[in-house]
């Protein structure tokens, strides 16, 4: 397993996960960022304090949720690249711009 955890009490469970923020939790290939965050299934990512996320959906925001969508998510404060999508970060308490591309895993 390889995932990476960071923030108190964060959860990376599987390959290729990633959590970062207290309490946040991210399964095989999801990423999740902010406290209590949680990226559950292939491709999910959940940014923001409560966002939740499933397979292949993104959730930005406080305490949002959504089900499964084919999307890909750029975070970044240049202009994004060709065929993305430019989010603002939506908490204070995330304090850097990310930049998390997900692509849909076959």
């Amino acid at each position: 397993m390889n995932g990476i955890a960071v923030g108190n009490s964060a959860q990376a469970t599987d390959e290729n996960a990633t959590a970062i923020g207290a309490l946040s939790s991210a399964t095989t290939n999801a990423v999740a960022a902010g406290v209590s965050a949680s990226a559950t299934g292939a491709s999910a990512v959940a940014i923001g304090d409560d966002s939740v996320a499933t397979t292949e959906a993104v959730a930005v925001g406080i305490t949002h949720r959504t089900g499964s969508q084919r999307l890909r998510l750029v975070m970044t404060p240049s202009p994004p690249p060709s065929r993305s999508q430019q989010v603002p970060v939506p908490e204070p308490t995330v304090q850097q711009q990310l930049r998390l591309v997900m692509t849909r895993m076959q």
